[in-house]
């Protein structure tokens, strides 16, 4: 009876050889963005609707703290060349009536006819005009931002936050920062308890196209 249980017992460890054989399935690496910005190959990139922020804070109730501010509908387009940043470009387009906030019905009142006026002005727009590569991973880009139907220059101190290819192929990622002032345009009365400069902080990446 032993010697049955013993032979029963090596027939199916031969006959499960083969199922432990298998080679098992190793998952696919996670992408791992790169600090080079070689490592996304020049062309057209297309802004990720779905990683994108667009920050503003102003300051409030004369300097006791910031009201902060979000837009949550953001478009645009890089023309990326890493052989030559300089020659770089980018266009966005944000939804000013996309404005959010955590203060129940301030957004209508900013974007009604008193302040953004998204019925007559509903977008606001960054072109670059001039990319000037700061470091390694840092820049500044200039361009013209038109904002309550008002244009004027901003620059944005830029970082690479990645590069690289990533799930859907190459993309490339950035963080930005810059002040500009509401006066500037026209936009809401300046007092002492609403301040005029306003922070702006982006963080966005872009998805190769072409």
């Amino acid at each position: 009876m032993r010697r049955l249980a013993c032979f029963t017992l090596a027939a199916a460890t031969l006959l499960a050889a083969p199922a432990l054989a298998q080679p098992i399935t190793a998952k696919p690496e996670p992408a791992k963005a790169s600090k080079d910005p070689a490592a996304a190959p020049a062309g057209t990139y297309a802004l990720d609707p779905h990683q994108v922020g667009v920050i503003l804070r102003v300051p409030h109730g004369g300097g006791f703290s910031f009201s902060v501010f979000r837009l949550a509908a953001v478009s645009g387009v890089l023309s990326w060349n890493p052989a030559n940043i300089e020659a770089s470009k980018v266009s966005v387009k944000i939804d000013a009536k996309s404005l959010e906030t955590n203060v129940p019905g301030f957004a209508a009142q900013l974007t009604g006819p008193n302040f953004l006026n998204t019925a007559l002005f509903p977008d606001a727009t960054f072109r670059s005009t001039a990319v000037k590569r700061t470091g390694p991973t840092t820049g500044e880009v200039t361009g013209d931002l038109t904002l309550h139907g008002v244009t004027r220059p901003l620059t944005l101190t830029v970082d690479l936050v990645g590069a690289g290819p990533a799930l859907r192929g190459p993309a490339v990622g950035f963080h930005g920062h810059g002040v500009f002032h509401r006066s500037d345009f026209g936009v809401g009365p300046v007092s002492a308890m609403i301040g005029d400069d306003v922070e702006v902080t982006i963080d966005v990446e872009f998805d190769k196209t072409t």
